[in-house]
């Protein structure tokens, strides 16, 4: 079975631990393996298609939101699925014109962590 590579940004140590174990009990099935980040500057540093299969990021997070983040990946050429979580999001029609990113909010229900995350892996689950 295939790694299934996932990159995590998260400024909260505590959200970023457990959130962590919810996103790896979601796809327990699955090879995986999750590097996190401590903000959004080092989630664009750490961004790579070539080595990662989605990007999960918090939307409010100090210097970088996460949708700020999505954005310019997307300017870079990063088609990279991503997973933006957040317990507010000011404007969320700005987010939903990126292709390939999905939004739930804070705390999400495992069952829908889950299927979010299966959907925007799409094919990575199978190979």
């Amino acid at each position: 079975m295939a790694e299934i590579r996932i990159l995590y940004a998260e400024d909260n140590e505590q959200v970023r631990k457990m959130f962590g174990m919810l996103i790896a009990h979601s796809l327990r099935e699955h090879n995986l393996s999750i590097d996190t980040c401590e903000n959004g500057r080092e989630l664009l540093e750490k961004a790579d298609p070539s080595r990662y299969h989605i990007y999960v990021t918090d939307h409010n997070m100090q210097e970088v939101t996460g949708l700020e983040d999505i954005k310019e990946l997307r300017k870079r050429g990063d088609q990279t699925p991503a997973l933006l979580i957040s317990g507010g999001i000011d404007n969320l029609l700005e987010y939903q014109t990126l292709e390939r990113v999905a939004y739930l909010a804070k705390p999400p229900l495992i069952n829908d962590l889950s299927s979010t995350l299966k959907k925007l892996l799409n094919g990575h689950l199978n190979n």
